[in-house]
């Protein structure tokens, strides 16, 4: 994936690395339009990011909370979630939420739950039931892109006193696809931690063939946009092309690609600190 990720100040308006942070502004911007009062009111104490998909709009929306008050003292948790880590509520991962809310977040705190993308909404359904669970009384959720609409969203998500929603969209993206690379940190294949890890000890661990991109891929197999079906079928069975992959996917990465993993992070959160920015002009100072 080293090689997949473009970056170049020079292009996009000359200000970001990578423009597939610069394509966030519409939906955030949006986002920060429909919560300023609630960000305005200086309400929210911690912030909990839907990892890991959830970490770039929470970077974003805490450099605007930051911003807009500038003495608020804010707790921010990664926490690692989806089907895998939520669909037995009475599991061991279940009572490490639950001593971690319990611990971390009060009763007067106000939490704002911030993800990435609903789709039928069960994730963000069970996390907040957990903190509910876990004594948490004020629960807002922000998401960036949503399949499902205000209304549905509201009904599916009882537990949240206000939903916020940048974009409606069924579609997907690369910064979200590819949100392991962008982030850096991913989350184990067999859930033992509700924290993510670093994306370069999980493929240590257990090689890259589960964060393989579909750019990537395809350049194995040299699979093309315009291929049909049967050609894409046929390439996938190149005995030649099966073999390099396999290799590949088993394979760890080199030193010099976890300095340009690195670097690649440290541009990512300059980016984003860019476009907050952006959007903080905007929409406080228009």
């Amino acid at each position: 994936m080293m090689e997949g990720l473009k970056n170049n100040p020079e292009s996009a308006k000359e200000k970001y690395y990578f423009p597939e942070i610069l394509s966030l502004k519409e939906r955030m911007t949006a986002l920060a339009l429909k919560m300023k009062e609630s960000i305005d009111s200086g309400k929210y104490s911690v912030l909990v990011s839907d990892e890991v998909g959830g970490r770039i709009p929470t970077l974003i929306l805490r450099e605007l909370i930051k911003s807009a008050n500038p003495e608020k003292e804010i707790q921010t948790f990664f926490i690692a979630s989806g089907k895998s880590y939520l669909h037995n509520l009475n599991s061991k991962l279940y009572e490490d939420y639950l001593k971690f809310f319990s611990t971390k977040v009060s009763p007067e705190d106000h939490l704002l739950l911030i993800t990435q993308y609903i789709h039928s909404g069960g994730t963000i359904a069970d996390l907040s039931k957990i903190l509910k669970d876990a004594g948490v009384v004020n629960i807002d959720i922000a998401v960036a892109r949503s399949l499902l609409d205000q209304k549905t969203a509201e009904y599916v998500l009882p537990n949240a006193d206000n939903i916020f929603i940048g974009e409606n969209n069924t579609g997907s993206e690369r910064v979200d696809e590819e949100s392991v690379w962008f982030t850096g940190v991913g989350k184990d294949q067999k859930p033992e931690s509700i924290f993510p890890k670093k994306l370069a000890n999980l493929i240590e661990t257990e090689g890259r063939g589960r964060f393989v991109t579909e750019k990537e891929y395809d350049s194995f197999f040299g699979i093309e946009d315009n291929d049909k079906s049967w050609e894409v079928i046929e390439k996938s069975r190149d005995p030649k092309s099966n073999y390099n992959y396999d290799e590949y996917a088993k394979s760890t990465l080199t030193e010099e690609e976890k300095v340009k993993l690195q670097e690649n992070i440290n541009k990512v959160r300059k980016d984003i600190n860019t476009l907050a920015t952006e959007i903080f002009e905007e929409v406080w100072k228009k």
